[in-house]
């Protein structure tokens, strides 16, 4: 099953997200708040995001996507120390499950 997110990526995700870290970077941490809305509250969700590709646990299911070129330029960016700017992008899940 593919899934279609839109990922909205805040100044409050941008302050509160670590550079370097791939589960909790701003983009993981705007993933983890879209796959929330969508899922059960029981569910377990953790999204990790690498330079090219990103992968989504909601319970057992696993999920991966590629990043668009506007995502790769903000990860550049930003673990560089680089000004940002809240930004959103559209993201395709496989399902890997």
């Amino acid at each position: 099953m593919n899934i279609t997110t839109t990922v909205y990526v805040t100044s409050d995700d941008i302050r509160r997200g670590e550079p370097g870290e791939c589960d909790s970077c701003p983009i993981a941490l705007a993933i983890d708040k879209a796959a929330e809305a969508v899922s059960s509250p029981a569910e377990y969700v953790h999204a990790q995001v690498f330079t090219e590709k990103t992968w989504l646990h909601i319970g057992k299911n696993r999920y991966q996507a590629s990043l668009p070129q506007s995502a790769r330029d903000f990860i550049g960016r930003y673990d560089n120390a680089l000004p940002v700017e809240p930004f959103e992008f559209t993201l395709r899940w496989e399902d890997e499950s």
